[in-house]
């Protein structure tokens, strides 16, 4: 568990995951990203072109996602981190 919050206790389970899968696992700095435009990108925005990303170029998701946050940040400086970890089954 990450984070320091007591939470109540969650139901766990397991489910067989076929060879080829892939599980995305991310902070919220990744998505919480300040436009040039001073708006903030919304998730349903950070979902709909993660997945697109995922679609269409799934060898280079994660350096094309990372040139996008930055190009609609103005800045390779980011506010809060930009944390992903792409987990392939094999």
């Amino acid at each position: 568990m990450i984070g320091m919050m007591p939470w109540p206790a969650f139901e766990t389970g397991e489910c067989v995951v076929p060879p080829g899968s892939r599980l995305y696992l991310y902070s919220d700095g990744a998505h919480e990203i300040h436009k040039t435009d001073g708006t903030d990108w919304a998730y349903p925005e950070f979902v709909r072109t993660f997945t697109d990303l995922v679609t269409q170029t799934p060898a280079t998701v994660m350096d094309d996602l990372h040139r996008q946050i930055i190009a609609m940040n103005g800045s390779p400086v980011l506010d809060d981190d930009f944390s992903i970890l792409d987990v392939r089954f094999v």
